[in-house]
């Protein structure tokens, strides 16, 4: 079995491209998201850092990269098109894991759009070497204001019994949008049936959970009946919030195991606009029975 096992996380890229979008597009919920991109949100990105990030990404090396939704701001064609070129310039297409996120479903023709370029049925279960990565979909079309997750009953179901099959000759990995546990988001921002996924995350399981949305870098912790498992987002690809210091970048997950062990380390890289590179924060490792 392969000895350690890099992945790479990507969240909430919000590509946007408006220039075109027409009047029929904006007679939705999106003429609230794009006066707030012009207003407000659009300054909180800067896209042309993904240049630097496309090439410190292949300098990694990565043997696959998750990518945790929102994909792009206001679910337009033009933007999933432009991402997936962007996503497919980093690694081959079967060596990178995508799930929805709330603005790519922002309203319902979204759906149509983001299907159309990537093929995917959720939950999704890769194998990537020693790790087992299992995708689902918490993205809804949602009212204006409000962007909430929610699972259904058949992914719930499925997502059951992907778990009852797993065991722990692989590394198991959630992949979901939504911060999978409460307190993390504003009611209006979370996930609905956090109920349900908690239940399985009991199990042991599931040994981490890589999310986005909440736009910023975050761990914490669940106690399953197997010990504590990461619950860990990433900060936006390309936020730019410099005088708060938020800044963009992704995460990478270093994952081997050895007597019988697993062992995670957790590297943050965020992008230094001064030195145009990135700053590399390495987390403790942890360790599963």
């Amino acid at each position: 079995m392969h000895n350690i096992t890099k992945i790479g996380h990507l969240t909430d890229i919000h590509y946007s491209y408006p220039e075109n979008i027409t009047i029929k597009q904006l007679m939705s919920k999106r003429l609230y998201g794009y006066i707030f991109w012009k207003l407000s949100k659009g300054k909180r990105f800067d896209f042309s850092m993904l240049k630097e990030i496309k090439e410190d990404i292949k300098k990694e090396q990565l043997d696959h990269i998750v990518v945790t939704g929102d994909l792009t701001q206001l679910c337009l064609p033009e933007e999933f098109y432009k991402v997936k070129t962007f996503l497919q310039s980093l690694h081959s297409q079967e060596n990178i894991s995508i799930i929805p996120g709330n603005h790519d479903f922002y309203v319902s023709e979204g759906k149509k759009h983001f299907y159309k370029e990537f093929q995917l049925q959720y939950p999704f279960v890769k194998i990537i070497n020693n790790c087992a990565l299992i995708g689902v979909n918490s993205a809804v079309v949602t009212p204006p204001v409000v962007s909430y997750g929610y699972l259904t009953q058949s992914q719930i179901k499925k997502l059951q019994e992907i778990t009852e099959r797993l065991d722990n000759r692989y590394f198991n990995i959630l992949l979901i949008h939504h911060p999978p546990i409460n307190g993390i988001t504003f009611w209006n921002k979370a996930l609905i049936n956090t109920k349900e996924i908690i239940k399985i995350l009991k199990t042991g399981i599931i040994n981490l959970v890589l999310y986005g949305h909440i736009h910023r870098f975050s761990i914490r912790y669940f106690s399953s009946i197997n010990g504590k498992i990461p619950v860990i987002s990433a900060s936006p690809l390309a936020y730019a919030l410099r005088k708060h210091n938020q800044i963009g970048g992704y995460n990478i997950y270093e994952i081997n195991r050895a007597n019988n062990k697993w062992r995670l380390i957790i590297k943050r890289k965020t992008y230094n606009f001064q030195t145009k590179s990135f700053d590399v924060e390495t987390f403790d490792f942890f360790i599963f029975s």
